[in-house]
């Protein structure tokens, strides 16, 4: 494993780091053809096929919220930011929280909360598809101020 050392002293994985800024660079691709073809549509902007922007649509939002959690979501994923780090855990992990919050303006439990609803949306939806019961579309700018961090 191929390591690098931050000025604050933490110790990097790079593999993990660059499939991490692979995945941001995704979920901000996805998040600004999401946002534009969203904007258009309700503009009335786009005078082709409808079906083809609504489904281009749901495309972009759907990945936009599965790149987030591969990073975000769940902590047992394997470029999940807490992996990023190879040794104290702890005080890396208490500095890159305290940033998500700071970043987001949101508490450690509505952290929490938005995360559930991100993983959900993902769970039911966007990876998988329930029948019944869709959650609402998670609002997305939150999860734009807590890539920043990484």
């Amino acid at each position: 494993m191929e390591t690098i050392r931050s000025a604050n002293g933490f110790v990097f994985n790079t593999e993990v780091i660059a499939t991490q800024f692979e995945l941001i660079v995704d979920f901000l691709r996805s998040f600004t053809y999401y946002k534009t073809i969203h904007k258009s549509l309700q503009l009335k902007q786009l005078k082709t096929d409808e079906q083809f922007w609504v489904h281009s649509l749901n495309s972009f939002l759907n990945s936009a919220i599965i790149q987030w959690c591969k990073i975000f979501g769940t902590d047992s994923n394997e470029v999940h930011w807490k992996k990023a780090i190879t040794k104290d855990h702890n005080n890396f992990q208490e500095v890159i929280r305290d940033m998500i919050l700071k970043n987001t303006n949101f508490s450690i439990d509505e952290w929490k909360n938005y995360q559930n609803k991100m993983r959900n949306f993902r769970n039911t939806y966007s990876a998988h598809r329930h029948l019944s019961n869709l959650p609402p579309v998670p609002f997305l700018d939150k999860a734009l101020l807590a890539k920043g961090v990484i």
